[in-house]
């Protein structure tokens, strides 16, 4: 028996639209994926805000704020965003960092990362195409860590190593 023209019509667009479905479905795995991989680490119970404590207790007898705990202490990094041609003068040290691009590219497709690292004492040290978690030690004084990268930004985070001065 001999398919006609519309069984023929149909079922070559119900494989295009199979087609279409297989590949929308890929895409959105990969972006949610790739969302994932860039995404900092959040507190769920500050509902995606930073990770900064509430340290205020009320009692319920008299309604008012203490302060029963001690706050956190302060973090032993340095971290900031830089797009690409920006520096950051980074604080207490004598660094600065220089973002100078930011491609993704490769198989499989990641960020990758140029950068200047300069100082009068310990001079310029290049970091050259390198991906997210990449972490240089500057002049055995520093470590510096490309964090994240979103969009068009990347995350460092400059670290001293213990017991260099």
């Amino acid at each position: 028996m001999k398919p006609n023209l519309v069984d023929k019509i149909l079922r070559n667009s119900i494989y295009k639209w199979a087609t279409i479905i297989a590949t929308i479905a890929a895409l959105i795995t990969f972006a949610v994926s790739l969302h994932s991989c860039t995404k900092s680490p959040t507190n769920p119970a500050t509902n995606g805000q930073s990770s900064s404590q509430d340290t205020t207790q009320v009692t319920s007898r008299d309604a008012t704020p203490t302060n029963n705990v001690e706050s956190p202490p302060a973090p032993k990094y340095q971290e900031f965003t830089l797009s690409e041609g920006e520096s950051e003068d980074v604080p207490d040290t004598d660094i600065i960092v220089t973002l100078i691009s930011e491609s993704f590219e490769g198989d499989p497709l990641r960020f990758r990362v140029t950068a200047v690292v300069n100082s009068p004492t310990l001079g310029e040290s290049r970091i050259e195409n390198e991906e997210v978690g990449y972490v240089f030690t500057y002049g055995n004084k520093y470590r510096i860590m490309i964090y994240e990268t979103v969009s068009l930004d990347v995350t460092f985070r400059v670290t001293p190593i213990a017991g260099s001065k």
